[in-house]
This record gives structure tokens, C-alpha cells and sequence, in this order.
């Protein structure tokens, strides 16, 4: 399930020639209940142009990934602690590139 939503040509910016606005939201069902998002990208691109001044061509890509939701869950006292007071992980630090390639969760580029 999913949305993908742009402006018409009534859509007009100032300063800006050739742009492009894209939003795309995909939904997942979670406990056969709820659709709940699970990747929002959103886009834009476009030439600014002043008179005098040109740019070149911009284009600007987001793209969220959400996953692994819990719903109606009871929540501990450990939730509502300050997170600094907590506790810290020392591995947390450390950068490990193997563990992110193992564990990719965005494996496509949406366009």
C-alpha cells in the first residue's frame, strides 16, 4: 500500500525553472490492524534562476526507512529514564561496516 504524490503544472515557485517535487509513502500492515509507514522519500529538484544570476540544476534526496514497530506495548520504567542516564554500550561506538552491509535495511534507490 502506498501513496506517490507530485504537483500539477498549476504549480508554480518563484525563481525556480524545470522543478520537480516528489513524495512517496509505503505502508505495511502491523498486527492486522494497522497501516503504518514504513519508507517516506521525498525529492526535489529545480534550477534557481535570479535576473543576473543562474545556478545550476539541484536536486535533493530524503528517503526513511521505519520497521520493526511495536503497538499497544506496556512500557517500563526504563523507558521513561533519561536515556544519558542509562547505560552505554562500549561496541556502540565503534563503527563496523561488516555488521551494516550484513543488516542493510534500504536496498534499492527510489527515484
Amino acid at each position: 500500500m502506498g501513496i506517490e504524490v507530485r504537483p500539477n503544472e498549476a504549480f508554480h515557485f518563484p525563481f525556480v525553472n524545470n522543478i520537480e517535487i516528489n513524495y512517496n509513502q509505503t505502508y505495511s500492515l502491523y498486527d492486522e490492524k494497522f497501516w503504518m509507514p514504513t519508507n517516506i522519500a521525498m525529492a526535489f529538484g529545480g534550477r534557481i534562476s535570479l535576473p543576473g544570476i543562474s545556478f545550476p540544476n539541484i536536486k535533493l534526496d530524503q528517503t526513511s526507512v521505519i520497521y520493526d514497530y511495536k503497538l499497544n506495548t506496556v512500557h517500563s520504567r526504563y523507558h521513561t529514564e533519561d536515556a544519558r542516564s542509562c547505560c552505554r554500550i562500549s561496541l556502540a561506538s565503534k563503527y563496523d561496516s561488516t555488521f551494516w552491509d550484513a543488516h542493510r535495511i534500504l536496498s534499492f534507490y527510489i527515484r
